[in-house]
């Protein structure tokens, strides 16, 4: 009967290893919400912080998108980016759906 115990035991602990690594926290969506406007906001003021003055019409396109992943990844772009012109055509290129080709700013 050790055996089974042991067996037992071992199982135990490596279903509850399991349910652990597969947990994955649940927020509301007034939480996911909050989130979504926190990271538009610090976006929007790591860019005004490096390049003193953004266009009106950027901050409205960040804070236009809803996509907390998109945002993350455009506030680390942000730290790092040369120029608010780079980060616009960064911006042009996350919001562009793929497999369609990129406006020409003439209408070429």
């Amino acid at each position: 009967m050790v055996l089974l115990t042991t067996l037992d035991r071992s199982f135990r602990e490596e279903l509850r290893r399991v349910q652990e690594e597969n947990r994955m926290p649940y927020i509301t969506g007034f939480e996911r919400d909050g989130m979504v406007k926190a990271t538009c906001e610090s976006v929007i003021e790591v860019l005004e912080t490096r390049f003193e003055a953004i266009p009106g019409e950027l901050s409205i396109r960040i804070q236009q998108i809803e996509d907390l992943a998109v945002l993350k990844r455009l506030l680390k772009q942000s730290i790092t980016i040369a120029s608010v012109e780079e980060f616009i055509q960064l911006l042009d290129e996350v919001r562009r759906p793929q497999g369609l080709p990129q406006a020409s700013p003439q209408g070429e």
